[in-house]
């Protein structure tokens, strides 16, 4: 099996909506976890549905899986183990992201 030797490429995706505080949190719960990201922010209502459904097409994890995007905050990251694959992920929604392996890998991140 695989070891996970480091994590690149965060981004942490927040938009001004009804729960603009969960995005807000989840830029602090990266902050106080040490994780280094990119932070991009949707301020026009009307590009949100387009956001999400490009990001509904993407394929997600080891299984490679498509998810349904639907709100912010979202964060994904690239997974690097030492066997050369590399994995992305995502952890959609505030709930997600408080208990994702990128918090729990934290000292892993670029």
């Amino acid at each position: 099996m695989a070891n996970l030797v480091k994590i690149k490429d965060v981004h942490l995706y927040v938009g001004l909506t009804e729960n603009g505080h969960e995005c807000y949190q989840a830029k602090k719960l990266l902050d106080a976890a040490g994780v280094k990201f990119n932070i991009l922010n949707y301020t026009e209502e009307e590009r949100h549905p387009e956001v999400f459904k490009s990001l509904s097409t993407w394929s997600w994890g080891h299984e490679q899986q498509k998810r349904e995007i639907s709100q912010f905050p979202l964060v994904h990251w690239l997974e690097c183990y030492d066997d050369f694959n590399q994995v992305i992920h995502v952890a959609h929604g505030i709930d997600e992201i408080k208990n994702c392996s990128l918090l729990q890998n934290a000292s892993l991140t670029a």
